[in-house]
């Protein structure tokens, strides 16, 4: 009797694809948000034009970018992740 050992044809091998590397310069980043029409009828519904106009005021006088409301965000973001 003749014992031979297990052939390729029960275990196919993956072929990999070689990608060609792209230069750091030629790669564009770019942030993007996507606001789902669902939000957007929550957002009519609930968002009062008096509070938006402020928001939108406060965004255009650096408020946000304060160091007080920066510390502030990041605080209550380790806290919710439970980061001490």
């Amino acid at each position: 009797m003749e014992i031979k050992g297990i052939s390729n044809n029960y275990f196919p091998v993956q072929e990999t694809r070689k990608t060609q590397a792209v230069p750091a310069e030629n790669i564009k980043k770019q942030d993007k948000l996507e606001i789902s029409s669902e939000a957007k009828i929550l957002q009519a519904k609930n968002t009062n034009i008096k509070d938006l106009t402020q928001i939108r005021q406060k965004i255009k006088d650096n408020f946000y970018n304060t160091p007080e409301v920066l510390n502030t965000t990041a605080s209550a973001i380790m806290k919710e992740l439970k980061v001490k």
